[in-house]
């Protein structure tokens, strides 16, 4: 939830701030009276993501054609991220579908392949 509220800077101009936070459910012993709770800045990022790839080429002639091997080594650290861009729960116009934009690094993937020029 954002709230937006203005108020005057250090030398009266009038600012328009942003604050962000949320109003809880149920009451609590710090908040009985379900006021808006700030929330602390950038407390919702998700954790980092670290992907690895290798790639190996060796290039030798053969002949009159040159040759070119290569191995490639995809997610080395064989991690199965789900990175979530955007998320809209049900809505009336798509008849109560749910739609998730992500994308998904899936684990380790190896390619070997060879490259000739004549």
């Amino acid at each position: 939830m954002v709230s937006f509220f203005s108020d005057l800077d250090n030398f009266d101009f009038l600012q328009t701030r942003f604050l962000y936070g949320h109003i809880p459910d149920t009451p609590s012993a710090t908040n009985p009276g379900r006021a808006f709770e700030p929330s602390r800045r950038n407390d919702q990022r998700n954790d980092p993501v670290l992907l690895i790839n290798l790639h190996a080429d060796k290039a030798f002639v053969l002949g009159k054609m040159n040759w070119k091997l290569f191995f490639d080594i995809q997610n080395l650290l064989n991690r199965d991220y789900l990175r979530i861009f955007t998320y809209e729960p049900a809505s009336p116009d798509r008849g109560g579908a749910l739609q998730v934009i992500s994308e998904r690094d899936f684990g380790r993937r190896f390619q070997i392949g060879f490259q000739v020029e004549f």
